[in-house]
């Protein structure tokens, strides 16, 4: 199965879409402690980037539906197949992080990933590991960061 896809119009509606969601979040991930007469506050920057990600979307919109410049790219979904899969693998990644918590699930993924690409270095899965285990354990004790 061959699926079309018009470059500029997705990554344009795609884009308009992020950024719409990023600019109704700002405001509840990004904390201002008092009412500031100031026009520049921590939400400044976060807000200037959403703008510019839109900008941007609304660019490639209009490429694709004013100017019709566009690429159509072809995708074959049977080639795919293994990028679809670890997209799925990235999610299940994203939903256990806080049921068994970091550490548990950076290494399943890590070493999943290693199984799942076919990696036949035993050391790889070790330093995999190793490498876990010490960014896990540099967050906790020396930044102080608790991970969940």
């Amino acid at each position: 199965m061959t699926i079309k896809l018009r470059t500029n119009l997705i990554g344009g509606l795609l884009g308009l879409i992020i950024a719409a969601i990023i600019w109704f979040v700002i405001p509840v991930q990004v904390k201002v402690m008092q009412a500031s007469t100031y026009s520049v506050d921590a939400r400044f920057m976060p807000r200037l980037v959403t703008l510019i990600i839109a900008l941007m979307s609304i660019v490639l919109l209009i490429q694709s539906l004013v100017l019709k410049k566009e690429r159509i790219v072809d995708i074959i979904i049977k080639e795919e197949t293994r990028v679809i899969v670890f997209y799925l693998i990235l999610v299940a990644y994203v939903v256990l992080i806080p049921i068994i918590g970091f550490l548990i699930s950076t290494l399943l993924i890590s070493l999943g990933t290693l199984l799942y690409l076919r990696c036949k270095r035993k050391s790889y899965y070790i330093i995999t590991g190793v490498i876990v285990a010490g960014i896990y354990l540099a967050f906790i004790f020396l930044l102080n960061v608790p991970l969940p």
